[in-house]
C-alpha cells in the first residue's frame, strides 16, 4: 500500500525519530535482554505516537498512513516480546 504523505507529516516522524535518539543507546555493555527491552519501549512510545497522530490528522490518506504505522508499531512488539521468551535467551 502506497499512501501519499504531506510534507508536514514526515516533518512529524522526523520529530519521533529525534525523540527516540534522546533514550538509552546500546553500546558493548548491554546485554542482548535489555536491548530487546529497550526496543519494546521504542515500539509503545512509536505507538503511542501514531495513536496520536490518528487523532489530529486531517486527511483521510494521512490519517490511514498513521494507522497502519500504528498497527506495524504492535506487530513489531509483539515479536520482540516472543524473543524475550524463547529459551536462548535463557543461556545468556
Amino acid at each position: 500500500m502506497v499512501v501519499a504523505m504531506p510534507r508536514w507529516a514526515l516533518c512529524g516522524l522526523m520529530t519521533i525519530f529525534l525523540f527516540l535518539g534522546e533514550e538509552k543507546m546500546i553500546d558493548q555493555t548491554t546485554t542482548p535482554e535489555e536491548t530487546i527491552r529497550m526496543a519494546i519501549e521504542r515500539e509503545k512510545t512509536s505507538h503511542e505516537f501514531y495513536t496520536q497522530a490518528v487523532k489530529i490528522a486531517k486527511y483521510a490518506g494521512t490519517k490511514q498512513m498513521f494507522e497502519f504505522l500504528a498497527k506495524e508499531e504492535l506487530k513489531h512488539r509483539r515479536i520482540l516480546e516472543e524473543e524475550l521468551n524463547k529459551d536462548y535467551m535463557k543461556e545468556m
